[in-house]
């Protein structure tokens, strides 16, 4: 990563410094597992995106994609302990956690434990299927998608479709994601 393109990250450490870690490469890679901040910030910079190359946007289109797993994963888990513990439901969780929620209360009674074990491990799922595919592995980001587009027929019976929606827009930002990992390796087989 060069000086250019760590702008926005040294931008964001001159108005929070130490945060997180002293040095800013360091913060990067935290704060990119956490929810791609740095991915937020280069696209709302003061920077000139007209000094990176092409491989570098290439870089920041397929992250931006796989970030969407870890947004699908957090918004699960934030969805699942509104449900649980403020009786409020967001749209945008995931389909299965909606559809297996009543048969697990059904099974094991109203308890709130076993509807939380069913969504940290659907969110680990989607955790690790972002995790693996930044190692650019093309038949993971697929298998997330596949996954995901499993997911959304669950929500079709009920109707849920803000939800749908939002699967939708996933997708799209998902498949970007791939094409930008599609693109980065057609110009490195180029080369």
């Amino acid at each position: 990563m060069g000086i250019r393109d760590a702008g926005p990250l040294l931008q964001f450490h001159k108005f929070f410094p130490g945060f997180l870690f002293h040095n800013p490469f360091h913060s990067f890679y935290f704060i990119h597992f956490l929810g791609c901040v740095p991915q937020l910030l280069a696209e709302h910079s003061v920077v000139d995106e007209q000094n990176f190359s092409p491989e570098a946007k290439l870089e920041r289109q397929f992250f931006a994609g796989i970030c969407w797993f870890y947004w699908i994963a957090g918004l699960e888990l934030f969805n699942t302990c509104m449900i649980e513990f403020a009786n409020k439901h967001f749209a945008v969780g995931l389909g299965a956690s909606h559809f297996f929620t009543p048969l697990i209360k059904q099974v094991f009674g109203n308890n709130s434990i076993s509807c939380l074990l069913l969504s940290v491990t659907l969110s680990s799922l989607f955790l690790a299927i972002g995790f693996f595919s930044l190692k650019r592995n093309p038949s993971i980001i697929v298998f997330g998608l596949i996954l995901y587009f499993l997911d959304a027929l669950f929500m079709l019976p009920k109707g849920q479709w803000l939800g749908l929606a939002f699967h939708g827009l996933a997708a799209w930002g998902i498949l970007k994601g791939l094409q930008g990992l599609s693109l980065l390796h057609r110009a490195g087989a180029s080369k």
